[in-house]
């Protein structure tokens, strides 16, 4: 598979509605995104958005505002968002991201798919993680 992308949006944005079903959704948004993608970058992909969404789920404020999934192509890299909105729970930074029994594998998850990542504070809550565009042997 060659590492050039075919035409298409370089961003795209879904809400995604809380619930059983929110990783799923999460999972097949991405799943026809990334098609123009090297193929280990889009089941990372898929897996950390799914991950993110379950994680955006158990700490919410409130259950009835949907989650932001947010993809960017860039020159090389492919930068993924999940947002959790006005109402979310305030996190302070990046290690706060894991208070639950999860927190150890999400972080671990995150630090080893992602070529960066972090957390900001802009309208609720917002996990950010970017993927290099690269073969991998994985």
């Amino acid at each position: 598979m060659s590492g050039v992308s075919a035409p298409g949006p370089s961003v795209a944005e879904f809400e995604i509605a809380p619930g059983p079903t929110a990783p799923a959704a999460a999972r097949r948004a991405l799943g026809l995104l990334t098609t123009t993608l090297p193929a280990s970058v889009g089941d990372d992909l898929r897996l950390i958005a799914s991950e993110l969404v379950t994680y955006g789920l158990l700490n919410r404020a409130t259950g009835d505002t949907p989650l932001t999934l947010r993809l960017a192509r860039g020159e090389g890299s492919t930068r993924l968002e999940i947002a959790a909105g006005r109402g979310s729970y305030d996190i302070e930074g990046a290690e706060l991201l894991g208070r639950d029994d999860g927190a150890a594998i999400r972080l671990k998850l995150i630090s080893v798919v992602a070529d960066r990542w972090g957390v900001e504070t802009r309208d609720g809550v917002v996990v950010w993680l970017e993927i290099d565009d690269r073969a991998t042997n994985i």
